[in-house]
């Protein structure tokens, strides 16, 4: 919620900070089950791309789109359609 929050504000370089954050934290423990995960990786390439950080925001695009089903995530049909604005 915090990164949505800073997104709808547009303090870009705090919504990519935890969005950040909150993707080293599951890289330490990937065995947990992370809820959220595609919500974090849309809000973080959203912010990278808001910021002008082009490539990395298509890089999390494109894995979110190659790991996920646009048909079946609302998250992931978002990701699309911001991968196609860049």
């Amino acid at each position: 919620k915090l990164g949505m929050l800073y997104s709808q504000t547009n303090k870009t370089d705090q919504q990519i900070a935890v969005m950040e954050q909150l993707t080293a934290l599951y890289r330490e423990n990937p065995s947990n089950s992370w809820k959220w995960k595609k919500e974090v990786d849309l809000l973080l390439a959203e912010g990278y791309a808001a910021s002008g950080r082009e490539e990395e925001a298509l890089a999390i695009f494109d894995r979110m789109i190659d790991e996920g089903s646009a048909i079946r995530s609302k998250t992931i049909a978002k990701a699309c359609l911001a991968r196609a604005h860049i």
